[in-house]
């Protein structure tokens, strides 16, 4: 039985060292399968193309084009015809001279330039839903990128748990055979913690298995037949779009911690930033508000109109042919008791236009904290993931291989052995996760520097143009 129990915990220690190259090999993987590399941007691209949200906005942008149409022509003309001092004794057309038959036309004509700038601001509002349908793009191929980052961690943090879950098995199998035959240091309490931490994983497994099902649900909001998608085998690694404002991996630090590497100025991030989606909206949301506030200052100009008017008269009853009558006219309309709600009306249209650059402001702010934030993360997270794979795994295997080896001798408690085995497990699973979040950042940073140049956004149909 003795025998029995050395065979089992030199299997242990062999399974172990096979678990940890394996988990090593996965999380150490640095580029994709091509068809994995493209199952991403697939991914996306059909996620974009099947959002119903940009079929709509399509729509919303075609009707706007054709408002804009319509808004550049001029009021159709009044036509107009009565009968003029009709005689209420006889009703006797050709009795009086001054009975006629008149027809009349007439047409008001535009503001200033208010009828070019009426159609312009429809054509700006077509612009402004057209660059949200770029922010759209962008927030989906973050959002479903996120999601299938996620889907990889939980799927692979399920596997390292199932792989460590069989080394438990066989630590309980030879826990109690050591305890059987009363030759080893087992005690039944080291049983029963062996139980509850077989539990646990269990748990662990539920848990990690609701998250993922959870990720994959969401997906499902872009793409109702996602499960024909394979899932990812390796760790996606995201492709930069702006590779040169992406936070060095740190080499050296300062004394407060810090990386030493370049340092990129606001006024450069700034320039580079105004060139997202939400910016760019903005931008044009603004140039809607000033042609909204040139059109509010042609109320100051006069308003001309034009009228004129035939009148039919029959002969005279002795035969007298009458002259038949045209006139002529033009209608002035001067703004000059309504100077107050003039006013009132510009101030109203450069206070929005006011407001706009504010707003502009803010969200450049918050881009640029956010751009920090990021180089903080990444920073952080670098020095994190090459403190796990050079320092912290590599010396938790060995004390792991250090305790089997003297419990195998009879040297050392069992419960060491479990506890051991506990923190490699978890440290493992946490090198993946500061994996991950480091491509996650990476998907942050592209949204960040995401322009309008990056997705190909036709009828019905956008197709993003970076690569994973």
């Amino acid at each position: 039985m003795y025998l029995t129990k050395r065979l089992s915990i030199q299997l242990l220690i062999l399974m172990s060292a096979f678990t940890q190259q394996v988990t090593g090999q996965t999380l150490s993987s640095s580029h994709l399968e091509v068809s994995e590399k493209n199952s991403l941007t697939n991914l996306i691209s059909e996620a974009i193309s099947r959002d119903e949200w940009m079929d709509a906005n399509q729509l919303f942008i075609s009707s706007l084009q054709a408002e804009s149409i319509k808004r550049g022509e001029l009021a159709n003309p009044k036509l107009g015809l009565g009968l003029a001092n009709m005689p209420l004794d006889s009703l006797d057309f050709n009795q009086e001279a001054m009975t006629q038959l008149k027809f009349s036309i007439s047409q008001m004509l535009p503001r200033g330039d208010s009828l070019a700038l009426k159609k312009e601001t429809w054509q700006q509002k077509g612009q402004v839903a057209q660059v949200k349908q770029y922010q759209r793009a962008a927030q989906i191929e973050r959002d479903v990128s996120l999601l299938w980052l996620a889907i990889f961690e939980a799927k692979q943090s399920i596997a390292l748990v199932e792989a460590n879950r069989g080394l438990f098995e066989q630590l309980l199998e030879v826990s109690q055979a050591s305890y059987s035959s009363a030759l080893g240091r087992t005690s039944q309490g080291d049983i029963i913690k062996a139980e509850l931490e077989l539990i646990r994983l269990d748990d662990r497994l539920a848990s990690l298995a609701l998250i993922k099902q959870a990720k994959y649900s969401q997906l499902s909001h872009w793409l109702g037949d996602f499960e024909s998608w394979s899932e990812p085998k390796n760790l996606p690694q995201v492709s930069l779009k702006k590779a040169s404002f992406y936070p060095a991996d740190p080499v050296h630090l300062d004394d407060k911690g810090q990386t030493l590497n370049r340092s990129i100025s606001d006024q450069t991030l700034a320039k580079q930033l105004t060139q997202h989606p939400s910016l760019v909206a903005l931008d044009e949301k603004a140039q809607l508000a000033q042609v909204a506030m040139s059109l509010a200052k042609q109320a100051y100009q006069p308003q001309w109109g034009l009228n004129a008017s035939y009148g039919y008269r029959d002969d005279a009853d002795n035969g007298m042919s009458r002259s038949d009558f045209l006139s002529l006219g033009v209608t002035l309309d001067m703004p000059i008791f309504s100077k107050t709600a003039q006013d009132a009306g510009v101030k109203s249209k450069q206070l929005a236009l006011n407001a706009i650059a504010f707003e502009h402001a803010l969200k450049l702010k918050q881009m640029l904290a956010k751009y920090r934030v990021i180089q903080s993360k990444v920073a952080k997270l670098n020095q994190r993931n090459h403190l796990y794979q050079s320092s912290l795994i590599p010396q938790l295997k060995q004390q792991e291989d250090i305790l089997l080896a003297a419990y195998k001798s009879n040297e050392g408690p069992f419960s060491d052995v479990i506890k051991a085995r506990i923190e490699s497990l978890n440290a493992k699973i946490q090198a993946l996760v500061i994996s991950v979040a480091l491509q996650k950042q990476k998907v942050e940073f592209n949204y960040l520097f995401a322009t309008n140049n990056d997705f190909a956004l036709g009828a019905g149909s956008a197709t993003p143009m970076s690569s994973y």
